[in-house]
This record gives C-alpha cells, structure tokens and sequence, in this order.
C-alpha cells in the first residue's frame, strides 16, 4: 500500500496537474489504475477516495473513480463525478471521450455526441473515441458519418477490429447483408476470440436467403462449442429448491431490454400481467440504459437486480443466492445478452424466449418458447432446446396511449398507399421485385417505407438505387426517417395495406401495424427469421393474409388494394380482434405462458428431463369463404353484359370480369368485350392482365380510339412510357381531334422530361376545344411547374373565366395570382371559391396563408381554423396555421398545431420547420434543433429549414464558432454550390476609382431590428462616389421602407422574384458590390448570391455570423466579435470595421433621466432581450447577483411576456432561481418610444449568455443605462461586449460569469458612477463611429473602394481569355 505524499510531494504534483492536458504526477494514482485494470476495483475505489480527501479538485482520481463507479451501475455517481473531472481540467481528450462513452451507454445520446466530438476535435488521433463515436452515429442513424468515423479509425489502427465490427453493423443496417457478413469474418481473423463480432455474425446469418434452418442452429452449435461448452460444469449442478410442484415460483428474467425496446414489448404480458399468487418475477438488468419502461418494470418485479457492470461470476452468484427456479434469456443472440451465465446453469429449468428468439445452440437451455409456425417439427429437431409451443411466438400489450385507428387513407386520397415499417436489412431484393409488380398492378397506387437508417442520405439514394433497378418508380415513394414512437404509429394512419418483408420478416413491427388496423400480407418462410409475421398474422385470425410463395403474396395484396369496402371493414374491427385473444391481451397471454411455467416446473420435480411438448392450441383458422360470383339468369349475351357493365360501373370488379368472361364465351371475337374486361382488371389491380387484353382488342379492331387511348394511358400507369407515347399517337391517327388523347399524351412526355413537347400537347388539345376548362387548367398547371408563372396565371384566368362555377378552377387561379404578385385579385378569387363551395377546405387553406404572407396574420390564422373545422385532418392547413401563430407569438399554440400536422402526416417538412420556429421561441433550443434537423432530412432541398437549423444551433451555448461554420459549409454543399458551379464571368468595368454601384439584399427594409444595423449604409452614402440600389424581398411595407426607398438611387420590389430570376435582374443591374443583409435569418436570400451575380459579394449588418458561401467574398465585422485566431473557420475573408453593428438613433428618443437609484434607494437590474435568450445559466447568474446586492430589484421585459401562458411559465421559472417574487417584474410589449422610455425604471443592463442582445444593448446605452455583458465563445455571444468596446466601456465586459457577477455588484456599489454614465453615454455614442453616421459609413465605404480595387486588380492582371 502506498502511503500518503508529504507536503512537499503535494505541491510538486499539484503544480504538475495544473498544466493543461497533463495527468496527475501522484504515484499512487498509477497503482490504482493498476489495481483497476486487473480488476480490483476495491482497492482501486480506496486509492481513488484517499487521493480525493486529500485534494476534492484531483480531476484524475474523479474521472477514473467515475469509471470505476460505472462499471459498478453507479451511473448517476458516474456522471456526476466525469462531469466534475471536465470542469476541474479541460481539454483533455480522454476526459470527454470516455464520458462520451459513458453517456452513449446510459442512452443520454445527445450530449454524448457533444462529447465524442469535443475528444477528437482535441485529440486527431484518437482511435479508441472515432470507434465509440461511430457506435453512436449507427444507434442515431447517421450511417454515413459514422462510417467516416470508422474509416478513420482504421487508417489510425487497421487491425481495429472493433471498429470492422461497427462497420459490420452499419452494413447490416443498410440491408448490405453479405458485406456486414464478411466484415465480421475479417474482424474475427484479427480477433477469433472477440465473441460480439461472432454473435453478431449469427444474428446476421439469419438474415442469409441462402442458409436453411439447420445451417442457423449450426452456427450457434460452433459458437457454443468455442465459447460456451468450456464454461459448462463437468457434473450436473444440483439445486436445493423445494421440489413441491405446486408451490409459488420464482421466475428470473435476463434481458439489457427492460426500456423502452421492442423485444420488451413482446415480453412484458409474462412479467407484468403474472398471477402474482403463483409467480414472483426476479429482474436482472443488464443494460445502463434506463427510461420510464424501467420504472415500470422495477415497480412491478419482486425482486431487481440491476447486473450492469456484474461480471458472469457476480450475475450467476446472485441468480443462486436467489434461488431462481426458472431463469429465462430474453435475448437470445442479439446485443447485450448474458449468455454465458446461463453456461454454467444457476436454475434448475432455463428458457429462452421472446428476444430474437430463435435458438441459442447451448446445451444448458432446456426449452425454448415459439410456435409451431415459427418452429414446425421438421425444423424443431435441428434446435439445441427443446421447443415449447405457445399460441404465438411473441405476444405484446396494447400500447394505451397509441393514436385512434383513421378510416382507410385510400378513401380520402383516392388511391391506395402501400406501406412497411420493417429495419432496411429486411428489405430484400426478392421483396423490391415483388413491390414492384404490387405497385404496377394498382394504378395510382403509392409506397411508403419508414427507418431510422432513411436519416441517412447515402441510405436513402441506396434504396432509390436499387428501387430503381426493379423498375419501381421513385416518385410513388415517400421514405421516412426517425420519428417519436407515437408518430411512429401514425404515420400508419397514412397507409391503407402493410407488405411484410421476405425472406427475413418484421416482428414488432408487425404488431404495431395489426393494431393501428392495417392488414399486413406477408409469406411464410423457410426459416424461423422468415416465420414471425406469419406466426403473428395467424395468431390474430387472419390467415387469409399468408402467402406461401412471391405469387400467392402479390395476388393477396393486389386483391385487398381492389377492395375498398373490405379495407374499411377490416380497419374498423382488427384492434378488437386482436384484443379479444393471447396475441393482444396480455392477461390471456401471461396465463398460457404461465401454464407452460406449471407443466416445466411439476416435470422436473417429478425427476423428469426436458420434455417435448406441443401446445392444444390450434393456429389455423379456417379459411374463409369468398362471395359467390353472380351468373346471368339466362343464357342471352346481351344481357350478361349488361349486368357486368353494371358491376363494373359500381366498382364490383371481380363480379364486372366474371361476366365479361361468361359473354366473351358466348362472342369469343367481339373486341368491346375484351377492351371492357381488360380495363377491369387494370382496376382491380391485375394491370399486366389488363394491357394483354387491351392488346387483342386492338389487333381484333385497329380503329377504335377508345382501345388506343385506354391502352396507352395503363402502359402509363406501368411505367412503359415510350410505349404509351405509340399507343397514344395511333389514337391520334385514329380520330385527330381526341382531346383525351392528347391530354394523356402530355402527361405522359412530362413524365419522360419532355415538357416543351408536352406543352405543345396541351396547347393542340386547347385549339381542338377553345372552350373546355379542363384543358386550359393541365396546361396552367404545366407551366407553372415550369416556371413560367405570368402565362401560367394568364391561362389559369382563362380556365376560370370558362367555367365560372368551378371552384377548384378558381382557386387554381388564385394561386398564381399569389405567386406573381397580385395578392388583391388572389384574395377575390379565393374567396370567389368558398362562395361557390363553402365546405372547399383548400381555398380556405391558401386565403389564410395569403393573408399571413401579406401581413393580416389574424385573419389569415381565422381562415386556416376554418379549413381545419371542415377537414380536421388538412395537415397543410394545420402546418401554416402554425406559421401564422409563431408570427402572432403564440408560440405554444403553434407549436400544437405543428405537432398536429406532423401527426397526421409525419414525412411534411414544413409542419417541423414550424415547430422548430415555436420551441427555439419558447427557449427550447434542443427541440427547435430536433425539429429542424427532422425538416432537412424529410426535404433536403429545404433551404430555409436548413438556415433555420443553422440560426438556432448559434442560440445552443453546445456548439462553439467551429461547429457553427461547419454547418454554414454544409448548407452551402447541399443547396449553394450546384448553382456555384454554374459561374459566369462578369463584364463589369475594372476600373478601380470609377462610381460603384453597390446592392444591398434584404427582407428587413421595414420596421425591424436589423434596420437599425444597415440603415446607415442606405441614408448617408456618398451620393458622388457611390450608387445605392436596394432589393427589397419584403412584402410588408411602412414608412421605414418609404425612408430608404427615397434614400436609395434605385429600388427593385422583388419579394415574388425567385432566385435565379432575381440573380438575373442583379447581374442586369451591373452591381459591383452585393450586399447581404440577412446572414441565415428569416427572409434570407443567399440562393441568389449562392449564383454570384456580382464581382465582389459581402455579408454585413443583418443576421451577421458568416454564411458559409464561398461565393460571398467578405464578412465584414469588427475584432472583438470575430478574433483573429478564428478567421480560418469562415468561408469569407473577414475585414474589420469600427464595431460590428451602428446604431441609428430612433426619432424620436424620449430624454435620458436620473438614475432611478436616486430615487429608490436600490439598485434596479433589467434585461430587455427575447425571452428565448434568457436560459436557465443566464438566470441563475441574475439571482446570486440579487442574493448579494440587498434590496435590488429585477425588470424583464420581452415580448413574449404579453401570453399569460408564457408569462406564467416564466414566472415559474424565476422562482426556480430563488428570487422571491416582489424583487422581480415582468413586463410585455410596447411600442418603441414607450420602450425606450422603461429604459428609465433600470440602472444597469444585465445582458443574457450566451447569446447576448444585439440592438436591445444599443438601445439600453442609448438611453444611458450601462449594460454588463459577458463575452461569449460565439458571435451571438460578443455583440454586446463589441458595442461596449467600441464605446471605451472595456470595464463593463466580463470574461467569465464569476467576472461579470462582480462587474454587476461593483456597478451597483458605484451610485456617483452610474449617474455620471448616465449623463455621458448618449454623447459618446454620437462622437463614436457607432453613433456618427459619417463615421462609421466612412469607414464601410474605404472597405468598398480596398476589396472593389482588389478585384479590379485580379481582373487587370488575369490572362485574357
């Protein structure tokens, strides 16, 4: 034992720790590293707590003391004791890697990747970090990045065989099955010993086609004998339970999956719903994670054992010491199971049940549960166990907070939605073949697919990939990402018929869907991987939805897809269905496992060996009887096809095709009959079926229009689209003035890209009948989609003038009037619609959204409550009656309507986008960050979402400037560099003194904050050196923009101009200088500079935190706010001015007063920022300020504080902090000089962190009043500390919180002083740059002339072309 450091030994290790990065030089520290790695954390623990009386700050005996406590299940101890370590000494990458680590294996998955990426921003070099983070990215589904990661690790260690077995994971994860398997082979070359990779290899062979069942139990026969056998007893253990075979039993259940997992949904009927007279259930957690699932578990067990961090010596001696009678594996193969326990047998009778449960190849498992479905005879005798059947393999308790059942989605969309919710490995070639003939066999039919590996963009272009290889098109498929598990389970609201996966079939899944009502039609499989939604479907009564082959299984699909009534009925009853037997009702279920617990337990007391048992339960349900098909009463043709025609006219298809076949006998060469029957079958799904017949029409009758027509429009429909093209020109040779025709054949060329030819398609029909409404509205719509939005709206106005009483007509046109401009003649005819039809949900839906667009956000929100009252579902209706709530600051509300929307429809990026904007204004910056990346990811194209991510990630004090530019930089990747990369050189004169012409961008020339910044630049240029001309993007106007647009040489209205038309007017302006004025806020339009439609592109003023474009050249700011050691992290070139921001003077300004200490006597504190800037740091920081300067008051005022709502929230959020409620106020909105005028009530500012006032600082000082600010590690969190700077305020700017409580107390004990301020402050702001126009302009226009003269140069100097 080492004894303990004398003083001087102290003080030398002391002075050793404190240089950065460098561990602890105390010898004893290396003995308990020693003692902790050979596992005696015993004597490691007492090193580790000597070393810690001594000195609490010894952040190396903190950090390993939490590992050591971690590995024991002390998790909470854990944390605390490496966050602690962190905060002692920073920038040690180990310190966050191996929290990181930590962090990942308790579920807490957000800030462990903060903490991953802190390690290896710190360290490049660290292996063991790229290898756990990966692990991470695989669990978040962020497959291409993690195997970045991977890739990384790698070429640091090659023979990383942990890392080989990630990428196995991500291959899995991408349905590469073959890949994953190989991977695996070569991390267990390097390692033949690492049993995670050959577990993983058998969960992986299950998924293998090509592998019988045998050869499954095979594998898990090789891994027992090499892993498990050597661990089994050499004589048969013995046991002292009683053997009383009707006594209470003690059942233990082993599982890491006691959360929120699927397989605990499969086994928590048998745990939860047990007779607890004859069964105490013994919990053994083997997993950190722990969510509310656990709690519910632990309360209901009689016994818990959290077992993580219990070796297999630890777990089995507790397993004996509780006397288990039957001790059940609920994992089987999969991640985290504790196999190897169950080697050395602690109970009498072990089971493996429920988890992938499809053997384990240990011959120390007595039994395994399933079902003669999953494990018929012929299969069971290749099992180590012996089977136990149940009525169903797994079984499941009815979610209670699941969404209501919807009626069938085909009856609202007029098509049927196909859908599977099943992991990507699953999704097999074979199963994409047969997708393919379903989809083509229901017209109009669409497919919609879910999985958390679809956050992937590599993911999603793969599955495109190979959808487009069976000649599935990619335009009928929605592909959906992570979501909450409740909408998880309505996003099955939108599907009408599930598609199991084959040959590796869903679990849990399959349930989940059975249960929201929609049949799932799946086949039943080889092997027992391949079983399990059969064995399911059967168990609830549905066997009819079984195939046994491919055919069988597309014929079952397409038959269900053609019958709408049976959709309906089937919806309305299979939630009952399933709760009235063992699959759905867990106390049915717990009694049937319970039984099979009673006959296991009465055999081995009885000195019996594992018995073979088959279960009474009958599975098969009878088959059921079809309708009988209607004969014609009499033997007449006519009359026969009269009656189909009937049928075919009611939708009764198969009745419809059975009289046309009874007719066809009669008149085998009439070519009607096989037209009329080969459109039935194109309608009752059968579309190949449909064209064949089609096909003989037309050689029997090779004029009839109507056969050329119907033919091509299905070779449509099949994707067959040059041969629909023929079909429809020889109708057209047949009758040259068929309108139909034509209208089919302009689809059709739209769909193969050929728009010009399509509009000459829809233009011929229109010359055929000048009249018809129908015609001019395709070609409206078509030009619209092709841009060309004045013809569109000109042609629109003509459909709607030819069919007066047409309210879709009306609203047609009404949407382009919007989009040009015309927002007065949009309203009438919106409203023209709903007076036509005032239950048109739709018109209801653009006029509300119209308004909010034009500023009457009020009644805009009253319109879209309207569209929502007719239509409850308009998930559009819902998304934009959120935008309208956002801007009306009722944020909660918005956020409840966003929610709504996303519900009902799950993949609507604009419904996330909205929410996102709600939570970062209620504070909320994790949600909003959430929200936002869930928006990009549904629609990647989104730019304004991706702008808003990036807006917000500058609010979250979790991200620094590094992580701010690199996601400016992807931006720019995703939707700015395509546009770059079609760069045009400019002719602009490079004459480097001549009068400039400079144009400035924005959304914000009105009443705004960020006028304050720019408005400078726009009122007092040099009027003989410099052009102003301003692109103004914004819709509201007032007489702020009346002031600029006076002050400006030009002015362009350009809010309706989209980007590459606005870019193409810039370019004709011949501008030298672009400005932007917007950064990433709202209202930005950095598409248009992202096509450098100037010689020289500068960001300034606005939302100024760089944009991550190349294509903009500058950032100008100034050097407080931007350093120079940061300068390498922005895309621009960064040049300094006098401060980042000016401040124009409102006008007017109420006078600066006394300070009201004077009067008071005490010291009032304020902030008047957004409540989103003030976190819960922020106000923690304002009341230890409060606690120490006795009597002091606290004024918040924000405008979010005008909702009761939030100003209740807020108000219980300030008594978190402990100031008592009579030292604080909080006041809402005013208008600005009533604003300025509060400014009286406050004696110093305390500005919010980490993200700190911008123009409310301005506005603070400009009234006199002092403001204490902190400054930030990011650009939102200097803006306040730049003003002060600029001002000679220096002693007013904080570099730490316990630097700015004291600035505060100081200031507060300096009464004289804050007189004097308040008396200087305004005049210093007039004699600075910031506040003297002339100044600071002066100096903006010198950056003009250096960076335009610059170019000028590059363009002198240039070889000619």
């Amino acid at each position: 034992m080492v004894g303990p450091m004398n003083r001087q030994q102290r003080r030398q290790a002391a002075k050793a720790a404190k240089r950065q990065g460098q561990a602890s030089q105390d010898p004893r520290m290396a003995v308990a590293r020693q003692a902790h790695m050979e596992g005696r954390h015993a004597e490691a623990e007492a090193i580790y707590d000597t070393l810690l009386s001594e000195n609490p700050k010894d952040a190396d005996a903190l950090h390993f003391k939490g590992l050591l406590l971690f590995q024991h299940g002390r998790s909470e101890e854990a944390v605390a004791a490496l966050r602690e370590a962190i905060a002692l000494r920073r920038g040690v990458a180990s310190f966050h890697g191996n929290f990181a680590n930590v962090l990942l294996n308790i579920g807490e998955l957000e800030e462990a990747e903060i903490e991953f990426r802190k390690a290896i921003r710190l360290d490049k070099n660290y292996a063991r970090a790229y290898v756990n983070f990966s692990a991470l990215l695989i669990e978040k589904g962020k497959l291409s990045e993690a195997e970045s990661a991977i890739d990384r690790a790698l070429k640091l260690d090659p023979n990383n065989y942990e890392a080989i077995n990630n990428l196995a994971s991500i291959y899995r994860r991408q349905g590469r099955n073959d890949d994953a398997e190989a991977a695996l082979h070569r991390a267990l070359a390097i390692n033949p010993n690492y049993e995670l990779a050959y577990a993983g290899l058998i969960f992986v062979r299950d998924f293998n086609p090509r592998l019988s069942f045998e050869d499954q139990q095979m594998d898990r026969r090789r891994w027992a004998e090499k892993f498990i056998d050597p661990l089994s007893p050499d004589l048969p253990p013995q046991f002292k339970n009683p053997k009383d075979p009707e006594r209470k039993l003690r059942i233990g259940y082993v599982s890491g999956d006691f959360r929120n997992h699927s397989a605990a949904i499969s086994f928590s009927p048998s745990i939860l719903e047990r007779d607890r007279n004859s069964f105490d259930a013994y919990c053994y957690m083997t997993s950190a994670h722990r969510d509310s699932i656990t709690e519910k578990f632990e309360a209901s067990a009689d016994a818990w054992r959290t077992a993580w961090g219990m070796s297999d010596a630890d777990l089995l001696a507790h397993i004996q010491a509780d006397e288990i009678d039957i001790l059940v594996d609920l994992a089987g193969h999969s991640a985290g199971n504790r196999l190897p326990v169950f080697a050395r047998h602690p109970a009498p009778i072990q089971i493996s049940a429920w988890g992938h449960c499809t053997g384990t190849g240990m011959k120390a498992m007595d039994y395994i549960f399933a079902d003669n479905m999953v494990m018929p005879p012929e299969d069971a005798r290749h099992c180590s166990e012996e089977v136990v059947e149940l009525s169903c393999c797994i079984s499941f308790a009815p979610p209670q907070d699941a969404p209501d059942v919807t009626t069938s989605p085909a009856l609202a969309n007029g098509f049927v939605t196909f859908g599977s919710l099943n992991r990507i490995e699953k999704i097999s070639d074979q199963t994409l073949a047969a997708w393919s003939d379903i989809l083509r066999k229901t017209p109009g039919s669409r497919l919609q697919l879910k999985n958390t590996a679809f956050d992937d963009k590599d993911a999603v272009s793969q599955m495109r990939n190979r959808m487009r290889a069976v000649n599935i098109n990619i335009d009928q498929v929605d592909l959906i990402g992570r979501t909450r598990w409740y909408e998880h389970l309505a996003t099955l609201g939108n599907v009408d018929i599930a598609l199991d996966t084959f040959p590796n079939n869903g679990g849990i899944t399959t349930l989940e869907t059975l249960w929201m009502g929609v049949p799932v039609v799946a086949i039943r499989g080889k092997g027992a991987a391949s079983r399990i939604a059969a064995s399911i479907i059967f168990a609830s009564g549905h066997n009819e939805w079984v195939a046994a082959s491919e055919t069988e299984y597309i014929n079952i699909a397409t038959k269900l897809a053609s019958d709408a009534i049976v959709l309906g009925d089937t919806r309305s009853n299979l939630r009952s269905e399933i709760a009235s037997r063992p699959l759905g009702n867990p106390t049915l279920y717990a009694k049937e496992v319970e039984d099979q617990y009673r006959r296991l337990w009465r055999n081995w007391c009885n000195g019996g060996d594992p018995l073979q048992h088959h279960s009474d339960v009958n599975t098969e349900s009878a088959p059921r009887t079809e309708a009988s098909e209607r004969k014609a009463e009499d033997g007449n043709a006519d009359e026969i096809i009269r009656t189909a025609m009937e049928h075919h006219n009611a939708g009764r298809f198969d009745l419809a095709i059975s009289g046309y076949e009874e007719a066809l006998q009669r008149r085998p060469d009439d070519p009607e009959l096989y037209h009329l029957k080969g459109v039935a079958l194109s309608q009752a799904g059968q579309l190949e079926a449909g064209i064949a017949l089609i096909r003989q029409a037309v050689e029997l009758k090779d004029d009839a229009v109507d056969f050329h027509n119907n033919l091509g429009l299905l070779l449509s429909q099949a994707g067959q689209l040059e041969a629909a093209e023929q079909s429809l020109r020889k109708a057209l040779v047949v009758k040259p003035d068929h309108t139909p025709a034509y209208s089919n054949l302009a689809n059709v060329l739209d769909r193969m890209g050929r728009e010009e030819d399509a509009l000459a398609a829809h233009r011929t029909a229109i010359e055929i009948e000048p009249k018809n409404s129908a015609l001019h509205g395709n070609l409206g719509l078509l030009l619209q989609k092709t841009g060309r939005t004045e013809e569109a709206a000109a042609i629109l106005g003509i459909a709607a003038e030819l069919a007066p009483d047409s309210p879709q007509a009306h609203n047609n046109f009404a949407n382009m009037l919007q989009a040009t401009g015309e927002f007065g003649r949009a309203e009438t005819e919106f409203k023209h619609a709903i007076e036509l039809n005032p239950n048109y949900a739709n018109a209801y839906q653009n006029l509300g959204s119209l308004l909010i667009e034009i500023g009457r956000t009020e009644e805009g929100t009253q319109a879209l409550r309207k569209a929502i009252e007719i239509h409850p579902n308009h998930a559009q209706a819902l998304a934009n009656l959120s935008t309208g709530l956002n801007l009306l600051s009722q944020h909660l509300d918005a956020a409840a309507a966003a929610r709504r929307a996303i519900e009902i429809a799950p993949n609507l990026a604009d419904a996330q986008n909205n929410l996102g904007a709600a939570l970062r204004a209620l504070g909320d910056h994790a949600g909003a960050e959430t929200a936002y990346r869930r928006a990009v990811a549904l629609d990647p194209a989104h730019s304004k979402a991706h702008s808003n991510l990036i807006y917000s990630l500058d609010f979250n004090a979790a991200y620094d400037v590094r992580d701010h530019q690199a996601e400016r930089r992807r931006w720019y990747e995703q939707h700015g560099k395509p546009l770059a990369d079609k760069f045009r050189p400019h002719s602009n004169s490079p004459t480097a003194k001549r009068r400039l012409r400079v144009g400035y961008v924005s959304s914000d020339f009105r009443h705004h904050s960020a006028t304050n910044g720019f408005g400078p630049m726009l009122l007092s240029y040099d009027r003989s050196k410099f052009d102003v001309i301003c692109y103004a993007c914004n819709i509201t106007q007032d007489d702020v923009t009346d002031r600029l647009r006076t002050a400006a040489t030009e002015w362009r209205d350009c809010a309706h101009m989209g980007d590459a038309a606005l870019a193409a007017q810039i370019r004709e302006d011949k501008i030298d200088i672009l400005v932007d004025l917007s950064g990433h806020s709202a209202g930005n339009r950095l598409m248009v500079f992202a096509h450098k439609p100037a010689p020289v592109q500068v960001t300034a003023w606005g939302f100024a935190n760089g944009t991550g474009l190349p294509t903009i050249d500058y950032f100008l700011t100034d050097a407080i706010v931007t350093p120079e050691s940061e300068h390498h992290m922005y895309a621009e070139s960064v040049r300094f001015l006098p401060s980042h921001l000016p401040y124009m003077a409102p006008v007017p300004s109420p006078d600066v007063v006394e300070p009201p200490c004077l009067v008071n006597d005490f010291v009032t504190f304020g902030s008047f920022n957004r409540l989103e800037k003030m976190n819960d740091a922020a106000l923690a920081t304002w009341s230890e300020i409060l606690k120490r300067v006795p009597d002091a008051r606290l004024i918040i005022k924000s405008q979010a504080l005008d909702r009761e709502t939030v100003l209740k929230e807020f108000t219980a959020r300030m008594a978190v902090t402990g100031i008592d409620a009579d030292r604080f106020e909080l006041l809402g909105s005013d208008p600005q000089p009533e604003h300025l005028a509060k400014h009286a009530l406050v004696d110093i500012m305390l500005d919010p962190f980490p993200h700190g006032g911008g123009m409310s600082s301005a506005d603070s000082l400009w009234m006199g009043v002092p403001v204490v600010a902190l400054r930030g590690n990011t650009i939102a969190g200097r803006i306040g500390a730049s003003a002060l700077h600029a001002l000679g305020l220096d002693d007013f700017i904080a570099s730490s919180r316990e630097d700015y409580i004291k600035i505060a107390l100081r200031m507060a004990d300096d009464l004289g002083y804050l007189e004097e301020l308040r008396t200087l402050l305004r005049g210093k702001i007039l004699t600075s740059p910031v506040g003297d126009p002339s100044l600071y302009v002066g100096a903006v226009e010198e950056i003009y002339r250096d960076i335009w003269t610059d170019w000028c140069g590059a363009q002198n100097s240039a070889p000619p072309l």
